[in-house]
């Protein structure tokens, strides 16, 4: 499967919008998105038009932990 996963990160270095900084590419197979690069709402549909699949998580501090670095894990089994 074509897939992409983007994570909203906070960065120091780039100005504030609404709360977050930016999307970022948390894991993808795409040739141009690699790992930790920028990803603008613009390219969404560039990707989806190539057939990739798009997955866009909240920030860490929101992130649910059935996640983890952009898959999806089972959930624990609560006790």
């Amino acid at each position: 499967m074509k897939y992409i996963v983007v994570q909203w990160k906070y960065d120091d270095r780039e100005p504030k919008i609404y709360d977050h900084s930016a999307m970022r590419v948390v894991c993808s197979n795409h040739p141009r998105f690699k790992d930790g690069t920028r990803f603008d709402y613009g390219f969404m549909g560039i990707a989806s038009d190539e057939g990739y699949v798009v997955t866009v998580l909240p920030s860490a501090e929101t992130l649910n932990p059935i996640w983890k670095d952009g898959y999806f894990i089972e959930e624990p089994n609560p006790q």
